[in-house]
């Protein structure tokens, strides 16, 4: 099922993902926060810019326009990510991802920082022993809990904190990511799969 003016990243290059060409202006006093967090921040600091990341989008998830506007693919089964903005120093790039009832990721390690917020709906995570070095799955499973609309979390681990997400509602879900990757690896340079079944 496809919405109206929708592209996923999976099937088109890097474009303007907004109705008519424009950005709300509640998801443009985000980007212009999200950069002002990060002038004073070393590229390679992990920690602090995935909790800046956060703490920005802490302070705009729970704007209920925040993603007004956004075109999307909706799968039949699975999430759809979309890139919203990618940093022009590539610092990082910003999705939001859509999720069908049902839905979920593999269960993952990160090759970058990473921060994110629940916009509507529900969803629950999973987190797992921590990954070390070298391993090609999962360890035991340590928690779950469910992420309420307008919460925000992060990845400060460096690379070493395990969990999956997943929609375990019979309605849509959207969040918002910061990755710390720019817009070219976003493919390849984010998730660490350990388990995708």
């Amino acid at each position: 099922m496809q919405t109206a003016l929708s592209r996923s990243m999976d099937s088109a290059p890097g474009a303007d993902n907004w109705h008519e060409g424009t950005q709300p202006d509640t998801f443009g006093a985000f980007v212009a926060d999200l950069a002002g967090s990060f002038e004073d921040l070393e590229h390679a600091d992990w920690a602090a810019s995935a909790m800046a990341a956060r703490d920005v989008v802490g302070r705009h998830i729970g704007k209920p326009d925040l993603l007004d506007g956004m075109r999307y693919v909706m799968r039949c089964t699975g999430y759809s990510r979309v890139l919203l903005y990618a940093d022009p120093a590539g610092r990082y790039s910003v999705l939001g991802l859509v999720w069908p009832p049902g839905s979920r990721t593999p269960i993952h390690a990160h090759h970058a920082w990473c921060a994110l917020g629940l916009h509507s709906g529900a969803l629950e995570e999973e987190t797992f022993m921590p990954w070390q070095d070298a391993e090609t799955a999962p360890g035991a499973l340590v928690a779950s809990r469910a992420l309420d609309r307008g919460q925000a979390c992060c990845d400060s681990s460096a690379g070493r904190f395990v969990h999956r997400l997943a929609n375990p509602s019979a309605g849509l879900a959207m969040s918002l990511h910061v990755y710390g990757v720019p817009e070219a690896r976003i493919t390849d340079g984010v998730n660490r799969i350990l388990y995708a079944g």
